[in-house]
């Protein structure tokens, strides 16, 4: 018997939030690419999008579970959960600014990208007070993997816009 069941409305509303903010993030990497005098702005406002956007998504679908028992967040962790997220996309939107843009600098973007990500999920799991986590192996570096994979597809969808402009199919 499982302990807690899951909320559709919650799940459909983290996926709602996850893709306004992936495409907010992409308008503003646009913004980034056409506006050369305010670039930092741009950068910081994407970070700031990016990270609480992920955020969000993570911690509205946490809600979707129904617990059968009350807990609460610590939150310094949480916070700390929301900075790693928000600084790791800002890290990452630099990395790939540069007027060249490497295979090295793809690689260092993608694994600050899935690190933030990965950073945000486990200290935000952490933050749970009245609640242990324990971890099986084979879930946790599948979660690992699925990250690093995404991260790195997003990382070269971004590069892409930046080379080929508004391609209407490669933002799709």
């Amino acid at each position: 018997m499982s302990i807690y069941s899951n909320s559709i409305f919650f799940i459909i509303l983290s996926i709602f939030i996850s893709i306004i903010s992936s495409y907010t993030a992409l308008l503003i990497v646009e913004r980034i690419i056409e506006n050369r005098q305010s670039k930092l702005r741009w950068v910081i406002t994407g970070s700031f999008i990016l990270g609480t956007g992920i955020f969000s998504m993570h911690f509205v679908g946490m809600m979707s579970m129904d617990q059968f028992f009350t807990f609460s967040y610590n939150p310094l962790l949480l916070l700390l959960s929301l900075i790693s997220a928000v600084c790791t996309g800002l890290f990452a939107f630099l990395t790939l600014l540069r007027r060249e843009n490497t295979i090295w600098n793809i690689i260092i973007s993608g694994f600050l990208v899935a690190t933030g990500i990965i950073m945000m999920h486990y200290i935000g799991l952490y933050s749970i007070d009245g609640f242990e986590v324990h971890f099986q192996s084979k879930y946790l570096y599948i979660s690992i993997f699925i990250c690093f994979l995404f991260s790195f597809l997003a990382i070269f969808v971004f590069v892409n816009i930046k080379k080929n402009g508004r391609d209407r199919l490669c933002r799709l």
